[in-house]
């Protein structure tokens, strides 16, 4: 994906959306998606698949063994929208998500990849 023409790129990423979940929630497919926003996530079939990986359960998304790869790498590389809605997901449960297996990481690449001020608001809930 990262030595692909960009239309290759954006390709995988719409057929992906069509079927986000079984991709996300997926060893490899997590892996594609990861690199897919690392490479391309302003592209608009990118961003599709960022948000068709948002529409679903949020808390599921981070709580999941491969989705929380997905959630960390739309927090990192994800468009402005998607990061705050990432961080609005993990403010409304800071606490479990702090202690849970692999939510911890999402909060952890939360608290990396946010403002101070998201930073501060974070750290309050």
């Amino acid at each position: 994906i990262e030595r692909s023409p960009t239309q290759v790129a954006a390709f995988i990423a719409e057929e992906l959306a069509a079927d986000a979940p079984s991709a996300i929630f997926n060893s490899c497919g997590s892996d594609v998606v990861c690199r897919l926003l690392e490479v391309s996530a302003d592209d608009p079939r990118t961003a599709a698949l960022a948000d068709a990986a948002l529409a679903g359960e949020i808390d599921a998304l981070c709580c999941h063994k491969f989705g929380r790869l997905v959630a960390a790498s739309i927090l990192s590389n994800g468009l402005t929208r998607q990061r705050r809605a990432m961080l609005r997901a993990v403010g409304s449960d800071v606490q479990r998500f702090a202690r849970h297996r692999y939510a911890a990481g999402v909060v952890a690449a939360a608290l990396l990849h946010c403002t101070r001020d998201e930073a501060a608001w974070l750290a309050a809930e």
